[in-house]
């Protein structure tokens, strides 16, 4: 079942999930085959050594899917920054129309891609940097909570109130980034107001991942404890995949008596990390992982992934609204809720749930075929029934079925609608 999130709508793909970037996974394979399968896939612009080789992946991708597909752009505080203005401006040559962004003042890079028509998905881990990214002119926000893996920010929010929070607060559409991997976590982010999910970690171990398969093997064997925070002494806190390189630093980090930067950096070298994923060994260096490993069972084709939390966020939404039960009579003649001869009185509220139960149905599943029309009644309630002041409540209530096609009027009965209903 296609899912219809602003998402969705404005990047053009089927299921509302995107691949965020992975530096050093984010290769066209793998972006390749989520935008395959419905979803969007996300090179990651630094992986590649210069802005010309950015270029030709994208090309390669584009040979691999017809489908949408962005770039990852993350501004990190280095001694030796890139040349952020030049990967950008790859992008726009070769009319990438999706860019995801991170890190630290993105105003330039983002300004620059906004007068190019560029949609923007920002990562954030606090409220205030997303209203921050607002300003600028972000399109979506990917809201980044405490279990993610890579850079957690500073303030450990986890996603439940991460989420909350934006919903109350935001005016920009948002996903919801960090500790997603299966279809009950992208209904449950549904439910907290966000139009799609992010998920990194997942997407590392499935077949397309260009990562050795033994750190593929690696994360199916761990559990939610094995990640572990490190720099946090220096407000960089990332967390990793925990193995004997980041207890090391752990170890360094806490005992420092200088809080040089530079007793740890042979231990987080980024080419260390690299070779993790080409050599297998998980303890060769530190590399990325969130705390959503405890969730990862298998290796599954992207494809094979992406369909199955299609399916489970379908079932499971579907499944939720059941949880509301009705306490209507129904009317022996059309077998629908009776509200005809109520529309006089002033009901409870739990007469309310089963059309509360059809209109979510409508608003969770607009493409699905439904039996029956809807009309919209406002019936006001009596000061004394549970709301002060007296307000409408607006109710869902069944008029008839729905007009078959012309086509197939004449081939049909004609029935005589019960006279309450006319």
């Amino acid at each position: 079942m296609p899912f219809d999130t602003e998402l969705t709508r404005r990047l053009g793909i089927k299921v509302p999930i995107v691949q965020g970037g992975m530096q050093y996974v984010g290769y066209a394979e793998l972006a390749a085959a989520v935008s395959n399968a419905g979803g969007l896939g996300i090179l990651t612009a630094l992986t590649q050594p210069t802005p010309d080789d950015l270029r030709k992946e994208i090309q390669k991708t584009r040979t691999m899917t017809k489908n949408p597909f962005g770039v990852n752009i993350t501004l990190l505080p280095t001694l030796q920054p890139p040349d952020y203005g030049a990967y950008a401006q790859a992008v726009i040559d070769e009319g990438i129309k999706i860019v995801e962004t991170a890190g630290n003042s993105p105003g330039p890079v983002i300004t620059k891609l906004k007068k190019a028509g560029v949609i923007i998905l920002h990562k954030c881990t606090t409220i205030r940097h997303a209203q921050s990214a607002i300003k600028l002119g972000v399109d979506f926000l990917s809201i980044d909570g405490f279990e993610c893996a890579g850079h957690v920010g500073e303030s450990d929010i986890t996603n439940f109130i991460l989420l909350s929070k934006a919903r109350q607060t935001l005016k920009v559409p948002f996903i919801a980034s960090g500790g997603f991997a299966d279809g009950q976590g992208l209904a449950a982010a549904l439910c907290l107001g966000a139009e799609g999910i992010n998920m990194g970690t997942r997407f590392m171990c499935t077949v397309e991942a260009p990562i050795h398969q033994k750190i593929k093997e690696e994360i199916v064997k761990a559990q939610e404890t094995d990640t572990a925070l490190v720099m946090r002494r220096w407000t960089n806190t990332t967390r990793l995949y925990r193995n004997k390189v980041t207890d090391a630093v752990i170890k360094i980090e806490r005992d420092s008596k200088t809080g040089e930067f530079a007793e740890i950096a042979p231990y987080v070298s980024g080419k260390r990390g690299r070779q993790v994923f080409t050599n297998g060994d998980p303890d060769y260096g530190v590399w990325t992982a969130g705390q959503v490993i405890g969730l990862i069972h298998d290796i599954p084709t992207c494809d094979v992934l992406v369909k199955r939390i299609e399916k489970e966020a379908e079932e499971t939404l579907t499944s939720k609204l059941k949880l509301a039960k009705p306490k209507l009579s129904l009317h022996p003649a059309i077998g629908q809720p009776a509200l005809r001869n109520k529309l006089s009185l002033y009901p409870s509220p739990e007469d309310y749930l089963l059309p509360y139960r059809l209109a979510l149905q409508l608003i969770a599943f607009p493409n699905r075929p439904h039996g029956n029309a809807l009309s919209i009644l406002a019936v006001p309630l009596k000061e004394h029934d549970l709301v002060s002041p007296p307000r409408l409540l607006i109710i869902v209530v069944v008029i008839r079925p729905l007009v078959p096609p012309l086509a197939q009027q004449d081939e049909l009965p004609r029935q005589r609608e019960p006279r309450g209903l006319r």
